[in-house]
């Protein structure tokens, strides 16, 4: 009996570095031959190649239907041409129209997937004009129209469905990471390689953080971190490696001038290699983040044997698998505090090995992340 093909069409902001884009990038090579993936985007990025090679289509926002107004009116467009069975929705504003214009159009599977813990770190007119309609009328559409709401947390699905999130098309998805594909990229390269590339001392120790430069990253605390850090004179070789583009660069390339780390703060870009930084140049990673939905890098760090210093913006769902790994501290905390954990993290690195296997002992299982999405998707499409 020949197995039902299903188009799904992944609808996201574009196909970069952050953590939604390499979530779909792992489990597109993992999926079964009768699911496919095409992506409407709002515009190209520097991963877009990568999921070309797998035969998918993107389709790139045009800049009239850029309006998060129109994104319900555009996707119900291409469910029409492309017969899509499924709308994998993960952006936030008007989520709950989308699923009712995918609806609309025909699509029989309609997946909205929040990948948010705080609506209060939101730009200010989001804040003031979108989060009203969200909590009011946005929610409602969503329970509605939408076969499934997905949270990559208990938080994030809180968040996004508030007293509905018991609703019986909600439910928690936890990510997860290909552990056999992580361990082989650790292991592709090494230390002296990576500093010799990024123009680093073959000695220094490597404060890691690997992330969008967006104010919700918030790094410009990370800098006053690191100021404090070296002001304290017990790691005067250490140095800060902000992976990652974005919007905040210039404000933060000003932060570390008039800090006067210019030698000691590297911003290289863009990164397609995090494993590799994970595993063999960084000492250990800091995510001073203001939300977080899920926070995939958190779960590499711990599986390249980093211990991690995060804000309690990253979910408990994430940070309460690993208690020994992971140290969270309040965004209000003072930056000596801060500082005092970032030194305790570095002597606390442990093996990849040891970081592969508890990751794989955890609940976050790519394996079972991929069975619990193909399993949603073959019922949402029958």
């Amino acid at each position: 009996m020949q197995t039902k093909k299903i188009k799904v069409l992944q609808v996201l902001v574009c196909l970069g570095g952050g953590g939604v884009e390499t979530l779909l990038l792992n489990l597109q090579p993992k999926l079964p031959a009768h699911i496919t993936f095409d992506y409407l985007v709002a515009h190209s990025d520097i991963r877009d190649k990568e999921t070309l090679a797998f035969g998918s289509i993107i389709h790139v926002t045009p800049p009239e239907m850029q309006s998060p107004t129109r994104w319900a009116a555009l996707v119900g467009q291409l469910v029409r041409e492309h017969r899509y069975d499924v709308v994998h929705f993960h952006r936030f504003a008007f989520s709950g129209n989308v699923m009712k214009a995918a609806k609309q159009a025909g699509a029989v599977g309609r997946i909205a997937h929040s990948h948010r813990n705080n609506l209060l770190e939101v730009p200010l007119l989001e804040k003031l004009f979108y989060c009203p309609y969200h909590w009011t009328v946005n929610r409602w559409l969503l329970a509605k129209y939408a076969t499934t709401v997905i949270g990559t947390s208990s938080e994030a699905l809180r968040c996004w469905m508030g007293p509905l999130e018991k609703h019986r098309k909600c439910r928690v998805i936890l990510n997860g990471i290909p552990i056999e594909d992580f361990a082989e990229k650790i292991g592709s390269t090494s230390k002296t390689e990576l500093c010799k590339q990024y123009g680093i001392a073959a000695d220094s120790t490597v404060v890691g953080n690997f992330s969008r430069l967006e104010p919700v990253k918030n790094q410009e605390l990370l800098l006053r971190i690191f100021d404090t850090l070296i002001k304290r004179k017990r790691m005067s070789n250490a140095i800060v490696f902000m992976g990652g583009e974005g919007s905040s660069r210039s404000k933060l390339e000003q932060s570390r001038e008039h800090l006067s780390l210019q030698d000691r703060v590297f911003m290289p870009g863009h990164c397609t290699n995090a494993p590799e930084l994970l595993g063999n140049l960084f000492d250990c990673f800091v995510l001073p983040s203001k939300m977080e939905g899920f926070s995939l890098l958190t779960l590499e760090a711990v599986a390249a044997g980093l211990y991690v210093v995060c804000s309690d913006k990253v979910p408990k769902d994430v940070t309460g698998a690993f208690p020994d790994r992971v140290t969270v501290l309040p965004l209000s905390a003072p930056l000596e505090r801060w500082a005092e954990a970032v030194e305790d993290a570095v002597g606390r690195r442990i093996p990849p090995e040891q970081g592969l296997e508890l990751v794989s002992n955890s609940p976050m299982t790519f394996n079972r992340f991929v069975e619990d999405i193909v399993k949603m998707y073959e019922t949402v499409a029958s």
